[in-house]
């Protein structure tokens, strides 16, 4: 079992890794973008090219965009970070070490399948396998257990 669950944690860390660069990069270009749009926003109302209602509708919209550039890039930094724990995990549990390391772990990939639900509202196969392989990282870390105790 503590293969399985090593193979399947590092598929997982793979999908993660890939996963969390896109949603940072992705989250951090949003936020970027909305700041440039504040800049022009105010621009237009320094110029009297959008009236008081329109700028102020803009930068609600603009305030919105920055708010889910940051949700999406924070839950890409943890993703990036899980995932490189994850491969750490997955070495423990080949190597049958460190049971508290690998429960942590597998913690924390229940934490990053919430925080992508609750974000991105997306739930995929990575989503069910890293649940599986959680699962069975916590199951695999209480015979570790035994045996290191």
């Amino acid at each position: 079992m503590r293969i399985a669950a090593g193979v399947i944690l590092i598929i997982v860390a793979l999908a993660n890794l890939a996963g969390g660069s896109i949603y940072a990069l992705g989250g951090a270009a949003v936020a970027g973008s909305a700041e440039y749009a504040k800049d022009v926003n105010n621009d237009a109302k320094k110029e009297k090219m959008a009236d008081e209602k329109q700028h102020k509708e803009n930068a609600e919209n603009i305030g919105d965009a920055q708010k889910a550039g940051g949700a999406l890039a924070g839950v890409g930094f943890y993703l990036l970070i899980l995932g490189s724990l994850e491969i750490a995990a997955a070495v423990l549990l080949f190597m049958g070490k460190k049971a508290n390391f690998i429960r942590g772990v597998c913690v924390g990939e229940f934490i990053g399948i919430g925080a992508v639900a609750g974000v991105i509202a997306a739930p995929g196969l990575f989503s069910i396998v890293g649940g599986v392989g959680a699962i069975l990282g916590l199951v695999a870390s209480g015979s570790i257990a035994k045996a290191e105790a």
